[in-house]
């Protein structure tokens, strides 16, 4: 990450270190770190920045879905409150200035969905209305001029479903069917909107994460249903080649759900989760080989967050540190550089189920829901800056 001085009272970045070997002053040009016995090379010239809450989105966005298309960085859907079925279908866009407007709602309201981005089009498919029985096949699409379209929908109900894209398709995988089921099945999308069903996964789940390096797209975690309520947890990892043929990558170290993943330059990262009565804060590393290896842990241990990446660093943000809703959600982040270097920091307001994308210079997560006596959707956006 960045170093930094205090001059006369103001913080300035520094861009060159030098050190003398010898009488001769030579610029430092490198740094070394040892992670679990291995020298990786730090990485010195990204810098993140936090810069606080922007303008806030026009509604509670608790369980939402967000990603990013041409010049904006949408976020849909969501829950209103708590309660079964309060749910909406408002999309906000916030532009690379971080100009925040209203792009046309979706074709029905839902939480619990996924978003991904393929070609010249930003889509939002599955979700749920709350209700145990109510999961759809729903599909949004939208354009980079914010022009709103229907695609073929999802052959089968999914909500808490897992999306990400690889070469020339989005892909939609897994996800709670009904009250009592989960799904394997992927649908992929074409930069037409065109949609195929691939190989499905190998292990039916929701509750998975999503993300795509080099020439795969992983889906990895999740977890089975048993009379509607989590039973079996996994460690499962699915790859996705660019023409949609599916291999089996190496399990994650841990198994687990409600986990968050984003990449970076040479690594997909899967980090958080939980399982039964533990949350977790371990993070694999997968890279575009598909060898995993553990990256060092969250500064702490936590489910429900939300991850993208900024500048060649990946940021996972938000969260809860129990898997009991009666505990604090912290608005910790960890943020990953490209090897794998963790800087980490808390802030003062949390919440879990937000979503987060990136924009231009800028990293967004948004939405989530806030815990007290009850549950709080909420409408705040936290934003980091790459300079």
């Amino acid at each position: 990450m960045a170093h930094n001085v205090n001059i006369g009272g103001t913080w300035r970045e520094v861009e060159a270190m030098w050190v003398n070997i010898n009488g001769v002053w030579r610029e430092i040009e490198k740094l070394w770190t040892n992670i679990g016995g291995t020298w990786r090379e730090a990485n010195i010239e990204k810098v993140i920045e936090y810069i606080g809450t922007i303008t806030p989105m026009g509604s509670n966005m608790g369980s939402t879905s967000a990603t990013s298309i041409g010049n904006y960085a949408l976020f849909g859907g969501g829950s209103t409150s708590d309660a079964p079925g309060y749910t909406h279908g408002n999309v906000y866009a916030y532009n690379t200035s971080l100009v925040m407007s209203t792009a046309p709602a979706f074709s029905r309201t839902r939480r619990n969905l996924a978003a991904t981005s393929v070609g010249d089009y930003a889509l939002f498919g599955g979700g749920g209305s709350g209700h145990a029985d109510e999961h759809y096949v729903t599909v949004d699409a939208y354009s980079s001029n914010l022009t709103r379209s229907t695609p073929n929908a999802l052959t089968t109900n999914a909500s808490r479903l897992a999306a990400t894209s690889v070469g020339d398709y989005a892909l939609f995988g897994g996800g709670r069917a009904d009250r009592y089921s989960v799904t394997a099945n992927v649908n992929a999308y074409n930069t037409s909107l065109v949609r195929s069903s691939p190989t499905a996964l190998s292990l039916s789940r929701r509750n998975l994460t999503a993300t795509s390096i080099g020439n795969y797209a992983l889906f990895g975690g999740g977890s089975s249903l048993k009379d509607g309520f989590d039973s079996s947890y996994y460690d499962r990892v699915d790859a996705y080649n660019t023409n949609l043929v599916r291999h089996t990558a190496t399990a994650l170290s841990i198994s687990r759900h409600d986990l968050s993943s984003t990449s970076i330059d040479d690594y997909a990262l899967f980090g958080g989760g939980y399982n039964e009565s533990t949350t977790f804060g371990t993070v694999d590393a997968y890279n575009t080989s598909l060898v995993r290896s553990t990256s060092t842990a969250f500064s702490n241990a936590r489910r429900s967050l939300s991850a993208t990446s900024l500048g060649g660093c990946a940021i996972f943000g938000g969260g809860n540190i129990s898997i009991y809703i009666s505990n604090p959600e912290l608005f910790m982040v960890d943020i990953y550089d490209k090897s794998l270097v963790r800087t980490s920091y808390e802030y003062a307001t949390g919440r879990d189920d937000l979503a987060a994308t990136s924009i231009g210079n800028y990293a967004l997560f948004g939405g989530g829901n806030y815990y007290s006596a009850a549950t709080r959707p909420s409408n705040t956006v936290h934003a980091f800056h790459y300079n």
